[in-house]
């Protein structure tokens, strides 16, 4: 039997932990250069987006070469998959934070203004 190779799961494997390493370089360089986290940002969506496609891809691939590269393929999935829940947690936290501030200073304004 003849080893094929499965390069979707290679690259959905790379593409998680670079997404990982772009987001925590940028975001430990963007203290020092400014605006360099917000240039990271769509990048490692990207990445992250098209590692999660070729993750599946790779583990159906996988799956008719009787598993060939699916452990590396699930862990590609792995670590696309977190690291978009991740930077989906953080924003709903964001927005309900940001969205609590405004509200209070609108019901203070408000109170100010009934007064």
């Amino acid at each position: 039997m003849d080893q094929q190779s499965n390069p979707w799961s290679l690259v959905s494997l790379g593409l998680g932990v670079g997404t990982w390493f772009v987001w925590f370089v940028g975001m430990c360089l963007g203290i020092v250069i400014p605006f360099l986290s917000t240039l990271a940002f769509p990048v490692t969506w990207l990445m992250a987006l098209i590692g999660l496609v070729t993750g599946m891809i790779g583990y159906r691939t996988a799956m008719v070469q009787d598993g060939e590269g699916r452990g590396a393929a699930l862990l590609g999935i792995a670590l696309n998959l977190t690291w978009i829940l991740v930077q989906v947690l953080i924003m709903v936290m964001l927005f309900v934070f940001v969205g609590g501030i405004f509200g209070i200073a609108l019901l203070a304004v408000l109170a100010d203004a009934m007064q």
